[in-house]
């Protein structure tokens, strides 16, 4: 199996090995997606679970919502973290030869599947749009500052969290195979398929929301509006 870098060194690496490291990579990645900051923080600081409160979900934007803006930053900062970090390392040691390209894509699709099925908190988790960031963030930096824009033009004009996430989730795919196609890291395919599948699952994780805006009941966030 012949696989490159992510500045195109050529690395070579046969179908065990490439197996082998790439399920390394996924049990790694999954643990530290498991890793729940909403969770953990709603617990040990509040002494409630961000799963029993406003739309149970585990994530940043209903830690802003229950426990305010300082709260949701801080829980969105460490779910970016938890994307970028991992990714980042991931992604250096494929550039230095010592893992497969395979990593990269087996990584970021199981640090998702973590987050939304943390194995430490009973398989129920958050969204993975913060995490999913960290991802691009770390991987496809040049795509980062669209994606970020798109989602705070969609917030911002609608109030809807929720339809931003669903429209980045959707564009994510294309961006990601035309900057491939682009640099020309030979890797399209996998890059296309990768960010398909970690937009589809967050936009099944939003399942619930969507229903909700198509009957005009989804609830808006002002992320501009002070308290009185």
């Amino acid at each position: 199996m012949s696989l490159y870098g992510v500045s195109g060194e050529k690395c070579m690496f046969d179908v065990r090995d490439g197996l082998v490291w790439g399920g390394i990579c996924a049990i790694a990645a999954y643990l530290i997606g498991s890793v729940n900051f909403s969770i953990i923080f709603s617990k040990s600081v509040f002494s409630k679970d961000i799963r029993k409160l406003g739309s149970g979900n585990a994530g940043s934007t209903n830690m802003l919502r229950n426990f305010g803006k300082r709260m949701g930053g801080v829980v969105f900062v460490c779910d970016v973290l938890k994307g970028y970090l991992p990714l980042m390392l991931v992604s250096q040691l494929v550039k230095a030869g010592h893992l497969p390209y395979l990593c990269i894509f087996v990584s970021a699709v199981f640090v998702i599947l973590g987050h939304l099925f943390p194995v430490f908190f009973g398989f129920k988790g958050g969204k993975g749009v913060a995490t999913s960031s960290g991802i691009i963030l770390a991987t496809q930096p040049v795509l980062f500052p669209f994606v970020f824009l798109v989602m705070l033009v969609t917030v911002a004009v609608t109030g809807y969290v929720s339809l931003g996430s669903v429209i980045c989730s959707a564009l994510y795919p294309f961006g990601a195979v035309a900057l491939s196609l682009i640099i020309d890291d030979g890797h399209a395919a996998g890059w296309f398929c990768t960010a398909l599948l970690m937009g589809a699952m967050v936009v099944f994780m939003h399942r619930s929301n969507i229903k909700r805006l198509i009957r005009h009941e989804e609830n808006k966030i002002n992320l501009f509006k002070r308290k009185k």
